[in-house]
């Protein structure tokens, strides 16, 4: 499921993909299927790369698609470096996970190797920090108010980005299978070259290192998957045990975000 060519009352058409000048990977996560048969919500969470670059058209199509909530995943050098372009009267909230760079810290850590694969499974295997960052999203979907939209991004709006999108669908019943299909979309919708991420040119790395860690392959969200359930016997228990999602405020969320 990829696109969809109908429009809402609203009149806005159901995309899965919004392209836009200034940003790519910027996708629409309505339309979804849950395991009980309703679908997520059309023009209420949307996913994307870093947003500093939009035009004023750009700017124009997130007011009016509600967009006046963002949640930024980025680190503080990173959002310094390059801040939000937002409609007027948006809210940002940031939940980065109090780091320094990851550029940096992936530099170094990658430093001769032959490939990222390796590097991008341990990536999505450390769980340690998602708590702190991932509870004020949720507590920012469950506090949003039913006027507005959500924009969800990180800096290519792949892995920090693709991992609060997978608990969220998680959280709202979405099978497996359709998460990894929508994880993987930023294959078809993210940068189509290394020249395209000018932040992963001046790394230093081999070029083939730059293509594992610019690619959403489903063995990086699999081993996120693996995890959650070595250490919490399954996502839904990761949930309710790290993010605090009791089942009134998952009740909650499905009645918000699914139909």
């Amino acid at each position: 499921m990829t696109s969809h060519v109908s429009s809402n009352p609203d009149g806005i058409p159901m995309l899965r993909h919004i392209p836009l000048e200034g940003a790519y990977n910027f996708r629409d996560i309505g339309g979804y299927e849950t395991a009980n048969g309703r679908r997520v919500r059309w023009h209420r969470i949307y996913r994307s790369g870093q947003i500093d670059k939009l035009t004023d058209t750009d700017v124009e199509t997130l007011a009016g698609r509600r967009i006046l909530t963002v949640v930024d995943l980025r680190e503080k050098v990173e959002y310094d470096h390059a801040p939000d372009r937002l409609p007027a009267g948006a809210t940002i909230v940031r939940c980065s996970g109090g780091k320094t760079d990851p550029m940096e810290n992936w530099t170094h850590m990658l430093a001769g190797a032959t490939s990222g694969v390796p590097f991008m499974k341990a990536f999505y295997s450390d769980i340690q920090g998602l708590a702190a960052r991932f509870k004020p999203f949720f507590q920012t979907l469950l506090d949003l108010p039913d006027d507005h939209a959500l924009l969800l991004h990180c800096m290519a709006g792949k892995d920090r980005t693709g991992i609060g999108i997978a608990l969220l669908m998680i959280a709202l019943g979405v099978r497996r299978e359709t998460i990894v299909e929508d994880y993987l979309l930023t294959n078809q919708y993210g940068p189509k070259s290394l020249n395209e991420d000018v932040r992963m040119k001046p790394l230093g790395l081999s070029e083939p290192v730059l293509r594992d860690l610019l690619a959403a392959k489903e063995e990086y969200l699999q081993a996120f998957f693996s995890t959650l359930e070595e250490h919490h016997g399954s996502d839904m228990q990761f949930l309710a045990q790290a993010i605090g999602l009791s089942p009134e405020k998952i009740s909650r969320l499905r009645e918000k975000f699914t139909e």
